[in-house]
């Protein structure tokens, strides 16, 4: 099968899906994203995909541009600077894309081939699974280029990557697969299993180098562009390994934007849980502080000069243990709830010295005030 052929398959096949949720009707027409990086000669492939799959009047949308669209689709301010940052499962993809009474155009775009969810699989089995195996069955050090293991090295693969994916949402998971489903034996005759445990901070480990040059990538686009970081009015997210935590805590501290914990018209209380990182070394007595910022978020605008201050919360320096160290780096999950009054509470908890520190309740005004923390 040719990629035309497997392309027009897979357009039969979302055809068809379309069909079953919104009612058997023909379709004639579809309107069909692809990679702003795409050249004439791949434009017309995927033209001809859609027509052997049945399409009789396709368009084709840069993905940079639908996601643009997607995301002001529901907002008043249709106008703005967008980056967007696409991490898929094999390639990493940038771009800017300004719009203009909802016209959307890409100014500039940059990727990385080889960056993506199937590299943080591999991380995962070639760091935590592969040393695991080995520490519990008789194999040989090149057991993964046996062709008798190849079953075995497809599911822990699989497992690995239900595995990156449930740390999204969770802090700890265990990469499991019994002896039926793997279906091998070690040198010993053993069936083989799996049965080790991950966390979310091994996996931040692991893929923070390249987090990390995706970011790079982006802070050069914006550069070359002729902007400044305080230029871009929102980051567009999109691809599945872009929910992870560590992306989003990067992107916002690296590129300076908003996280936000709660969105106009929520109902309340609510509370929640949210990971950042230290921005700089701070050590117990030595006179600083870390300080985290709350802002009244005004309407798709992440730049935080854009944005309102309504107050911060303060850890001190005097506030630590003596001896104690938090490095630049070191993850700090804000624990922070909002009560029915509006009043904003949190606790800093610093897992490398396994401390948890309440930062006292803080007024979140509804006018978007300056107001103060009650210690």
């Amino acid at each position: 099968m040719t990629p035309e052929e497997a392309s027009a398959e897979i357009i039969k096949t979302l055809v068809a899906q379309a069909r079953m949720a919104a009612g058997d009707f023909q379709i004639d027409g579809a309107v069909v994203t692809i990679p702003a990086a795409f050249n004439q000669m791949q434009c017309e492939a995927t033209m001809r995909s859609a027509a052997a799959a049945g399409l009789n009047k396709v368009a084709l949308l840069q993905e940079p541009i639908a996601a643009a669209m997607a995301s002001i689709s529901h907002s008043k301010n249709k106008n703005g600077q967008f980056l967007v940052y696409d991490l898929g499962g094999g390639t990493f993809d940038a771009a800017i894309v300004q719009t203009v009474s909802s016209s959307a155009t890409v100014i500039a775009h940059a990727g990385i081939n080889m960056l993506g969810g199937r590299d943080f699989d591999r991380a995962i089995l070639n760091s935590v699974v592969r040393p695991w195996l080995l520490e519990n069955f008789d194999l040989s050090d090149d057991f993964q280029k046996d062709v008798a293991y190849q079953r075995l090295i497809r599911v822990a693969q699989y497992r690995a990557e239900l595995s990156k994916i449930a740390l999204s949402t969770q802090t700890r998971d265990r990469i499991f697969a019994d002896e039926s489903q793997i279906g091998a034996r070690d040198r010993d005759g053993k069936e083989i299993y799996l049965d080790v445990e991950i966390s979310r901070d091994e996996l931040d480990s692991f893929v923070v180098e390249e987090i990390d040059r995706s970011i790079n990538l982006c802070r050069k686009l914006i550069l070359d562009s002729g902007y400044r970081n305080e230029d871009i009015d929102r980051v567009v997210l999109i691809g599945g390994p872009s929910r992870m935590p560590i992306v989003r805590e990067r992107i916002g501290s690296q590129l300076g934007t908003l996280f936000t914990f709660v969105r106009k018209g929520t109902l309340l209380p609510k509370s929640g849980a949210e990971r950042f990182r230290a921005s700089r070394d701070f050590r117990s007595g030595d006179g600083g502080c870390l300080e985290f910022e709350v802002y009244q978020q005004a309407e798709d605008i992440s730049d935080p000069s854009l944005n309102l201050p309504v107050g911060a919360f303060r850890l001190f320096s005097n506030n630590l243990e003596k001896g104690d160290v938090i490095r630049k780096g070191d993850p700090v999950v804000v624990h922070w709830s909002i009560d029915e009054n509006g009043l904003l509470d949190s606790n800093l908890e610093f897992t490398e010295i396994s401390q948890t520190y309440n930062t006292g309740k803080m007024y979140v005004s509804a006018e978007g005030d300056r107001i103060r923390s009650d210690r």
